[in-house]
């Protein structure tokens, strides 16, 4: 029963959050292009910091000898979705953008910014395991998922500029 107050109780933190968000942008007091700085704000200091402040407190020698095994098993993990959700994602479209979507989509599914919100807020005691266990999800979607996946050129060719 704990565990299901504390997600209802998360649950209405981020719905407030988004009517919260609805309502400044219906209500014109906020323009729709809010949105983006608070995603940028979002991802360039309050998840960072947010984990930053949790690896500081958990990480020791101790957190390094027993969680090292949960990190290569989430690398093993990702080294062995990104080949078989390229092929799933040829038999999903012909067209190549929607491939790189489905294949996106199932290499990383998601496990984002909600997830760090909710598994902080209903499984306190885990939240450093699970930011160590998507370490390298983070690290193949900027390495690899964004730039090769949903990031091309005007020809629709991917390259390194």
């Amino acid at each position: 029963m704990k565990i299901f107050i504390s997600s209802i109780n998360q649950m209405a933190v981020l719905f407030s959050l988004i009517a919260a968000g609805y309502l400044l942008v219906k209500c014109k007091i906020t323009d729709a292009g809010a949105a983006s700085v608070l995603s940028k704000l979002e991802n360039t200091i309050l998840i960072p910091a947010l984990v930053l402040r949790t690896f500081i407190k958990n990480f020791t020698v101790k957190s390094l000898g027993t969680l090292w095994k949960l990190f290569l098993g989430s690398a093993a993990i990702v080294l062995v979705m990104i080949p078989i959700s390229i092929l799933i994602s040829r038999f999903c479209s012909k067209d190549r953008y929607m491939r790189k979507i489905f294949t996106y989509g199932l290499v990383f599914s998601n496990f984002g910014f909600m997830g760090n919100a909710v598994v902080s807020a209903i499984f306190p005691d885990v939240f450093f395991e699970y930011l160590v266990f998507t370490l390298p999800l983070w690290t193949a979607i900027y390495l690899w998922g964004a730039p090769a996946l949903l990031m091309s050129d005007e020809n629709g060719k991917t390259s390194i500029k």
